[in-house]
């Protein structure tokens, strides 16, 4: 790309496409000549892929996109990732990476996209890779040990829709490797966390989604990919099939402390279009669900069809 000075490193689709990925972020505060016809491109791009109370409108990101590169020495890093394939906008991935206040660091991964016509050229992988190494990068710039990639998806029976209940659960498995975080009582019965997506503009109702994390290993530059094989996992009646001290793991404390980066520090950060009251009451869910256990699991996100979401208080 002329005259742009900050290309992440591009890929090959499976069909042998050349595909270049490009922070938006980069484009706005080099003045790039081709900013606004990019953004147009994935702005339409994202609102044919999401209904209305899923994602933000194009005021809203631009308006990020031009705060975020106002502020001097971040803390924190905004990504706005395109797939250019041929001069056209093919994918999209955007998201955030985060510092909590335990020494780690969340990389919040928002709306994300593939055109159709190049859906299964692994555009997406491409875009996620990318978006890991800013994590890992960011993780070792800044000295953090540990962290999560955090992901917000649809449970798998909560629409007829086969987008959202087979490929992007499937994609979520096997691309970004994420697990949804459950707890379990003591009869094995599992239970997803009672999170929600905060209303994407004042007024708007909270979604509820499941609560998906990737763990990081920064020390090898890696993710901890789910690794059990979804229908293995959860029976029919809701109840663990496997022994659950081969789930992947995580310490309440810690699950607390990266939802609370993510509906605190990223989405009740703008208060111009989301209500913080609405986010501490998600929060505070969360919190209450988890007072009588030691450990969060995470299994395959297509399992959870067979479960409910936690009591919420």
């Amino acid at each position: 790309m002329n005259g742009l000075t900050k290309i992440i490193p591009s890929g090959q689709s499976k069909s042998g496409l050349v595909v270049e990925v490009i922070d938006l972020v980069d484009m706005f505060r080099e003045d790039h000549p081709k900013y606004d016809h990019f953004f147009k491109q994935a702005q339409d791009l994202l609102e044919g892929s999401f209904p209305e109370n899923e994602r933000e409108d194009g005021e809203t990101i631009l308006r990020r996109i031009s705060d975020f590169t106002k502020e001097k020495n971040p803390d924190w890093v905004s990504c706005n990732l395109i797939a250019i394939i041929n001069e056209s906008v093919r994918g999209l991935m955007y998201g955030e990476i985060l510092p909590t206040k335990n020494k780690g660091f969340v990389g919040f991964g928002g709306d994300g996209a593939v055109e159709p016509s190049v859906r299964r050229e692994g555009i997406g992988k491409i875009l996620e890779e990318s978006f890991f190494n800013k994590c890992i990068s960011f993780a070792q710039t800044n000295n953090y040990k540990r962290g999560v990639f955090f992901g917000e998806v649809e449970k798998p029976d909560s629409s007829d829709d086969q987008m959202r209940n087979v490929i992007r659960p499937k994609h979520h498995h096997t691309a970004l490797g994420l697990g949804a975080a459950v707890i379990i009582d003591l009869e094995g019965t599992v239970k997803a966390l009672p999170y929600a997506q905060p209303g994407i503009s004042r007024g708007a109702p909270e979604v509820n989604l499941l609560a998906c994390f990737t763990p990081f290993n920064v020390k090898k530059g890696a993710v901890d990919k789910m690794a059990l094989e979804p229908g293995t996992v959860i029976g029919l009646d809701g109840k663990l099939l496997e022994d659950k001290a081969r789930l992947p793991q995580l310490k309440p404390d810690f699950v607390i402390e990266y939802i609370r980066t993510v509906l605190i520090d990223s989405y009740a950060k703008d208060s111009e279009t989301c209500d913080r009251e609405q986010c501490q009451n998600i929060l505070k869910r969360v919190e209450s669900s988890l007072k009588h256990h030691e450990q969060v699991f995470l299994v395959p996100i297509s399992d959870t069809k067979h479960i409910d979401y936690a009591t919420r208080s």
